[in-house]
């Protein structure tokens, strides 16, 4: 028995050197083929890990001009206040604004150096009742 399992190891080893570009090719491609199968599969992934983080937070901004009336501020809320796609909102004035992008501009000073807070626009964070949905308003 033993002897047959030799002779099967060394009859394949002396096919494999006799062949050795046509051993090597079939590496080649076989490795070729899980490295593809093993990105799409790292994709996919990331795909998937990417829209389930937008999956929950979907939010809607909108930017307001810096000279907008008080008349025009409370129809905007009156209209926020009543639509049914609404789920809630959130008022960013332009301090506000401000901290959020000194926050996310951290890393460069310099370009927050050159902002100040009356630059920044007001704005609106409005999360939909259905995140699904194509229309809000």
């Amino acid at each position: 028995m033993i002897y047959r399992i030799w002779y099967f190891i060394r009859e394949t080893v002396v096919s494999l050197w006799r062949n050795l570009s046509l051993t090597l090719a079939a590496i080649l491609t076989v490795g070729i083929s899980l490295s593809l199968v093993g990105t799409s599969l790292l994709v996919r992934e990331g795909a998937d890990r990417a829209t389930a983080q937008f999956q929950e937070g979907v939010e809607f901004i909108v930017f307001m001009n810096a000279d907008h009336t008080p008349d025009q501020d409370a129809a905007i809320r009156q209209v926020l206040d009543t639509s049914p796609a609404i789920s809630r909102y959130a008022y960013i004035d332009k301090l506000a604004a401000y901290e959020e992008f000194q926050v996310l501009f951290v890393d460069k000073p310099d370009l927050i150096e050159s902002v100040t807070p009356d630059v920044m626009p007001p704005s609106y964070r409005i999360v939909p009742s259905d995140p699904d949905a194509a229309n809000v308003a």
